[in-house]
């Protein structure tokens, strides 16, 4: 008997040990494979990839956010510190994503450990983690934005706050690193994107129940209170980063705010122009032209920029209505051109007199607001009645989610001008892949049939003019032309045709002939890929086909996921029947359900303010932290079914023996 068990104790040391050296290589292997894929480097968004990595410029020339303008204030800056941290270290911001995908995952398991215990069951939860399509997606982990570390920093926060939790019974010195790690975590988190407050709810309950549970342990006075300290400390560590970043806008701008778009006088505004009523908008147009001009009506100050805010407004439409919280940029570039966003404080003051008039019009009558409920300044009010609807969009979201829709992998394509992507090349120490360049020449004949000026304009496939054509003055009807055009990033040209400068004709990039003028046209092209393009795209294979196994098996793994959610439920019931202790149990339950409620709350923010979006594949981009939340709920509700089925097994044969045993005896 002795040997069978020292054998089955080796066996089992000597499987950890391979399982070790496995997962050991695959981290390797999972660094290497993001170290070599190039990320998108998207130096044409101005107010988003663009402005991230100036802030990030700024910090590594400790100069904060930088010079003063419309887009200072706007953006969080933990991923700008992120970024300059990397290049500070010099590493390539790829291996920096890297050390963070690998060190959330240990963190995240190593935290659950105090409640499941089964090393390989975690180790296995581990390498799912590491290799999740989203840390590779084209939407989040191959584009250098803010959305590529948002799953890292849920795991990092969401895990410290479970190992803090779940050592609550330990020494206070043990629950120092948990409650410091969760601390600087959060204000971490925070600073990340500006909707940070779906996090809340599962601080809240953490930290009280831990609060409740350390207040009724049997322990001395000192070391309770020691640990309430603890319990403490993140949120401690929150309200110091926002003071923190608060004070550094003071220092430099002089306003006491973290943000002047979503807070502040700004903020205040656009919240009030949210909830003018507005029954003719459609439900994406969230501030109408006729509510702008409602506003600029009983605002003498709002309407001195009347001018700016028309051409703004224009050029933000594109002729159509502005959606969403789009129209808060278009005020803004409006307010800038006017003279405003030169001085933080002059601006302030500015929104702030705009502010008294349209309080003074909700409060006379002038303007009347709708009966919407306003979770925030920030995105339009909701009705009771569209609720439910919201409710149903978020869990059909959830299950797409849980399935992993939309986290393909393509090449991640760089765009900008040259020197943009090279300065972008040299913050982030890595190498962009560079759309293919096209050379193209153009030889052709525009012929005029009839009286009139004729011209042409060469397009590219953007709109921007390249090239304009006109016959001669001197009254010839036919006009020779040879063009070359050299580094474009698309070969759709398009050509516009004019007589008497009004446009008559319109078409792609080819011989045409109408009644009115002729054009004959050839075209020959060559184009440049990007030498690394071969290399890049073999890697992007590789983890497009990890991403298809994720996505083929995951209908799969969400049913047994389910059944083991259930059968968790069961056996809480069996446990509270025959009054067996529960509560480990249900703290087991209580924290797969914990990051459920936690992702079907960041989904429900996303759909609400989300919602007027074209492309529903953005939901997915700004709730990819929920990404990771359902994998650990799937595979914790794995594990559990599998254990309380286990545990039920081991009861009923327990049972069976002793009632065999009394009948032996009788």
């Amino acid at each position: 008997m002795e040997k069978s068990v020292h054998f089955t104790q080796r066996y089992s040391n000597n499987f950890l040990l391979i399982f070790g050296i496995v997962a050991f290589v695959l981290t390797i292997v999972r660094l290497v494979l993001g170290l070599i894929v190039p990320v998108g480097l998207l130096t044409t968004q101005a107010h988003d990839d663009a402005l991230l990595f100036q802030y990030a410029d700024n910090l590594l020339n400790f100069n904060w956010l930088g010079d003063y303008n419309s887009k200072t204030l706007v953006k969080g800056v933990s991923y700008s510190l992120f970024l300059a941290l990397c290049n500070w270290l010099h590493l390539p911001y790829t291996l920096g994503l890297g050390f963070m995908n690998v060190g959330s995952a240990l963190l995240m398991v190593v935290a659950l450990k105090k409640r499941f215990q089964n090393k390989i069951a975690l180790g296995c939860i581990y390498l799912l983690l590491l290799y999740a399509p989203f840390t590779y997606s084209s939407l989040v982990g191959l584009r250098a934005y803010r959305m590529a570390i948002v799953p890292f920093a849920v795991l990092i926060l969401f895990g410290c706050l479970v190992g803090l939790y779940l050592r609550k019974e330990e020494r206070p010195k043990s629950l120092l690193p948990w409650s410091i790690g969760a601390g600087i975590s959060m204000g971490f988190f925070w600073f990340i994107r500006e909707d940070s407050i779906w996090i809340l709810p599962f601080v809240a309950v953490v930290l009280l129940i831990m609060a409740i549970c350390v207040i009724k342990e049997k322990a001395g006075i000192g070391t309770k209170v020691r640990k309430l300290i603890l319990t403490v400390v993140p949120v401690l560590f929150l309200v110091a980063s926002i003071l923190v970043v608060c004070c550094m806008n003071f220092v430099y701008y002089g306003v006491f705010t973290t943000n002047d778009r979503s807070s502040g006088a700004f903020g205040k505004m656009m919240g009030y122009l949210y909830s003018i009523e507005d029954e003719d908008a459609s439900a994406e147009e969230w501030v109408s032209h006729a509510v702008l001009e409602s506003a600029m009506d009983v605002s003498p100050t709002l309407a001195s920029i009347e001018p700016e805010i028309e051409t703004y407004y224009a050029a933000w439409s594109g002729g159509n209505p502005i959606k969403g919280d789009i129209v808060a940029w278009a005020l803004r570039d409006a307010a800038e051109a006017a003279g405003y966003y030169q001085n933080a404080v002059e601006t302030e003051a500015f929104f702030a007199q705009v502010n008294r008039e349209l309080e003074q019009a909700f409060e006379d009558g002038r303007l009347e607001k709708d009966d919407s409920i306003h979770f925030s300044n920030s995105a339009e009010g909701i009705q009771l009645e569209q609720i439910p609807d919201m409710l149903s969009l978020s869990i059909k979201q959830m299950a797409k989610m849980s399935l992993f829709y939309d986290t393909e992998t393509g090449i991640p394509y760089s765009n900008g001008t040259l020197s943009q992507i090279g300065a972008a090349e040299t913050l982030t120490r890595t190498s962009a892949v560079y759309q293919p360049l096209y050379q193209m020449t153009l030889n052709g004949t525009l012929t005029s049939k009839t009286d009139g000026a004729f011209s042409a304009e060469i397009l590219d496939e953007t709109g921007a003019l390249l090239q304009e054509i006109a016959l001669p003055q001197d009254g010839g009807n036919s006009y020779h032309f040879s063009l070359h055009f050299e580094n474009l990033t698309g070969n759709q040209l398009q050509i516009r045709v004019y007589q008497n400068q009004q446009l008559v004709d319109a078409f792609a990039a080819d011989s045409h002939e109408t009644d009115l003028y002729s054009l004959q046209l050839e075209k020959t092209e060559q184009v440049t890929l990007d030498p690394q393009l071969d290399q890049v795209t073999g890697d992007i294979e590789i983890f497009d086909g990890i991403g298809n196994i994720y996505r083929t098996v995951s209908p799969v793994v969400d049913i047994f996921a389910l059944l083991g959610y259930i059968m968790e439920v069961v056996f809480l019931f069996v446990l509270w029947k025959q009054k067996q202790p529960v509560w480990p149990e249900v703290e087991r339950w209580l924290i797969v359900t914990g990051f459920a409620l936690s992702a079907f709350v960041l989904i429900f923010g996303v759909e609400f303010f989300c919602g007027w979006l074209d492309e529903k594949v953005y939901i997915s981009f700004y709730a990819c932290g929920a990404y990771v939340l359902l994998m650990l709920v799937k595979y914790l509700s794995i594990y559990l079914g599998v254990q309380s089925i286990w545990k039920i097994c081991k009861q009923n044969r327990e049972s069976s023996r002793k009632l065999q045993k009394k009948k032996q005896n009788a």
